[in-house]
Order: structure tokens, then C-alpha cells, then sequence
């Protein structure tokens, strides 16, 4: 193991799992190679969904679009320097 508390990916044992997908309620494999892939790109969660639910929600809420702001929008006075914000 490393200097760190959490073992890296290649330290960690993996082993299939079957997961409930939280839309259809249908059992998919969250396979070695899946969370090893997971692992790597640093998830540490099981997947909510299977692949088929998770593209229809993908479709369904683009990526930033719970991030997005439509106006239109009032400005209180003295409250201008809100109107630069970073929301990324």
C-alpha cells in the first residue's frame, strides 16, 4: 500500500457485482473491468443505473444544465458585482 490511507487501483481486489439499476429496477453486472475503470478515473460510488437508464438520463439533463441560469434577472441595487460569478 501507499503513503496514503486508500490502496491504489492496482492494490485493490475486485470482484463482480450485480446492482438494482435505480430507473427500471432491472439487476446489471458492475463488472471487474467496469470498477477498475471506475477506480481509475477516481469514482469511488457504484453506478445508480444500468447502461440503458443511464443514457436516457444522460439525454435528459445534458451535462451543466443544472448549473445553468435563465433569467430574466433582477439586480437589487449595489448588487452589480453579483452579475460576474463563476458557477463552473
Amino acid at each position: 500500500m501507499t503513503g496514503s490511507s486508500h490502496p491504489t487501483v492496482a492494490e485493490r481486489t475486485f470482484a463482480d457485482k450485480f446492482i438494482t439499476c435505480i430507473d427500471c429496477k432491472e439487476e446489471f453486472a458492475f463488472t471487474v473491468s467496469a470498477q477498475e475503470y471506475f477506480a481509475e478515473k477516481g469514482f469511488t460510488g457504484d453506478p445508480k443505473r444500468c447502461r440503458t437508464c443511464y443514457a436516457a438520463y444522460k439525454q435528459q439533463h445534458p451535462k451543466g444544465s443544472s448549473k445553468t441560469m435563465k433569467g430574466p434577472f433582477t439586480v437589487p441595487p449595489g448588487g452589480e458585482h453579483l452579475l460576474n460569478l463563476d458557477f463552473e
